[in-house]
């Protein structure tokens, strides 16, 4: 298993420098923490046998309505050296409360046969909006349209999460925060380099059809998620910051101007649409 090579890699890491100024080293201090969520997401994902909002899975591309009433609760194993993944009976949501959300946002997660027992709320101002999204793998794909509804104040990422919930439960999106933070979801939106979290649904008129399709910079993995795993290396071929020479730990200095400088760079949140919009340039 990867994780566990990972992990025995993880004993052996030595960190260079002093503690100040020094991310390398709150990551090193996060990486035990960080394997041990990876572990918990990938024993619970083996277990639970459905898709279901961002959990999909070929094998089970469907939700399924037992799962509604179990919780994986993960706990650190009494070695410390791995986590045990435990069903527990989850607490039904009451339905007064479920007919606060918008019926079209509880589709996404809860199967037709749960949706019947639930009161549907007065709809929303929404529409039909004719998409067309690209699917398909490095051996080749194509366009394919959709019908779908949208709601006030939806944004692109939203439409992509209903399409996966109602009618292509298989469809590949890398997301993450949904907030523009995490530069997971980059794509191209009617032919321009957009994040689909950040690309509101207000911005194209009730006729438009909207084309989503994946950034043409990078090679497809499958749909609309490319793998743009050559960044990361490259960023591994730049050195690291090393203070000058005859400088004891902890007496370097930095003035404020280079730390502004460092901090420009520390904006990026490695979306990659800087090179997907340069490459399309003339």
């Amino acid at each position: 298993m990867q994780l566990e090579e990972l992990k025995q890699r993880a004993g052996n890491i030595v960190v260079e420098g002093h503690r100040q100024f020094n991310p390398g080293w709150h990551l090193a201090l996060d990486l035990r923490n960080m394997l041990l969520v990876s572990e918990c997401v990938a024993k619970a994902a083996l277990i639970r046998t459905e898709s279901r909002g961002g959990h999909t899975r070929e094998d089970h591309p469907v939700m399924d309505a037992d799962w509604r009433r179990q919780l994986l609760v993960c706990n650190v194993n009494a070695g410390g050296t791995g986590v045990d993944v435990t069903p527990k009976d989850q607490i039904p949501v009451r339905p007064d409360l479920l007919g606060l959300f918008e019926y079209t946002e509880l589709a996404k997660y809860f199967t037709p046969g749960e949706l019947a027992d639930i009161p549907r709320r007065r709809a929303d101002m929404g529409y039909k909006a004719k998409f067309k999204v690209w699917r398909g793998d490095k051996s080749g794909g194509d366009l394919q349209d959709f019908t779908v509804e949208v709601n006030e104040g939806e944004v692109v990422l939203d439409v992509i999460h209903r399409l996966q919930a109602t009618q292509a439960p298989d469809m590949a999106v890398r997301w993450n925060c949904k907030a523009g933070k995490c530069g997971s979801c980059s794509a191209e939106i009617n032919g321009r380099p957009r994040l689909l979290c950040m690309t509101r649904m207000s911005v194209f008129s009730e006729e438009e059809t909207v084309t989503v399709t994946p950034m043409r910079t990078f090679p497809v993995i499958r749909d609309l998620v490319t793998d743009v795993s050559y960044n990361y290396e490259k960023a591994r071929e730049v050195p690291a910051f090393a203070p000058p020479e005859g400088v004891a730990p902890g007496e370097y200095r930095m003035q404020q101007v280079d730390v502004e400088r460092s901090q420009e760079f520390r904006k990026c949140i490695e979306c990659f649409l800087c090179q997907e919009h340069l490459s399309r340039r003339p």
